[in-house]
């Protein structure tokens, strides 16, 4: 177990628009290294969630995109895009086909394990949960085995590794204690969406976290059920401004293209 002990060395917040604000802050450890983490955390009253995918498509084979470009591309379609974060995992070599659950508009993109089952550490398969979206707007989280009661039911879903929180409190599967870029994605007990990115892999600016310390964050920010995305050279948070203009928010340690990302949009 880590013995790191973390410190919040400073904290911004404001509000990007009505029913949503970014948080931005820096946190320090015991031996002086840093890193930064960004969150935008959406009202459910004004806000929901879409997943997107590359040129707005349905296909599996080759269809990765920038986030940006697929905030870009919802907004082409009419969603009055807030916010978006890199979302499943993928393979990033041969066809760029996603491991795990991907639904947008109703449509089934791909099941989970829609690749062959690859284990990551500490018993967690990849393409075995997902998150979704009902007909009613209501968030869901599932897995393959609850899956089938879902199919048709759905429409927008993704596929995170494992879970970080779970009833408020830290809750790992795996116990990575490596230092790395995090995505992540949460939910409050007043139904607020919390979209989390870390960065890393930058020396002098930002070391990155671990598994704990991203899920010590989600609890900090009142997340009671909270998930781990694909990160390292995928994590991305960029933000809508209300000229239509789309700004990355984090400094990623790459521009990777991603399968599939997630969403918050104006209700």
């Amino acid at each position: 177990m880590e013995k790191r002990t973390l410190y919040l060395k400073q904290i911004d917040g404001k509000a990007l628009s009505s029913g949503v604000r970014l948080i931005k802050a820096e946190y320090e450890r015991g031996d002086g290294s840093s890193f930064w983490a960004y969150a935008v955390v959406g009202d459910p009253q004004e806000t929901t969630l879409i997943t997107g995918t590359a040129n707005g498509g349905y296909g599996i084979d080759d269809c990765v995109d920038f986030v940006p470009g697929q905030m870009r591309t919802a907004l082409e379609e009419g969603h009055a895009v807030l916010a978006g974060i890199n979302a499943g995992y993928f393979r990033r070599k041969l066809h760029f086909r996603p491991y795990g659950l991907s639904i947008r508009n109703g449509v089934e993109i791909s099941p989970p394990h829609s690749e062959p089952t690859i284990a990551v550490g500490g018993g967690i398969e990849l393409g075995t949960l997902w998150i979704g979206i009902d007909q009613n707007r209501q968030l869901l989280f599932g897995s393959e085995e609850t899956y089938p009661q879902y199919r048709g039911k759905l429409l927008y879903a993704a596929s995170p590794s494992h879970y970080l929180v779970r009833e408020g409190k830290v809750s790992l599967a795996q116990e990575d204690a490596n230092l790395e870029p995090r995505t992540a994605f949460g939910c409050t007990a007043a139904g607020e969406y919390v979209l989390l990115v870390i960065d890393g892999r930058q020396p002098g600016y930002s070391s990155g976290a671990s598994n704990r310390e991203t899920a010590t964050i989600l609890c900090e920010l009142g997340v009671e059920t909270g998930v781990n995305f694909d990160g390292g050279g995928s994590t991305n948070l960029s933000v809508c401004d209300s000229q239509g203009q789309i700004i990355t928010i984090n400094q990623p340690c790459e521009q990777r293209r991603v399968f599939d990302t997630l969403m918050l949009v104006r209700k």
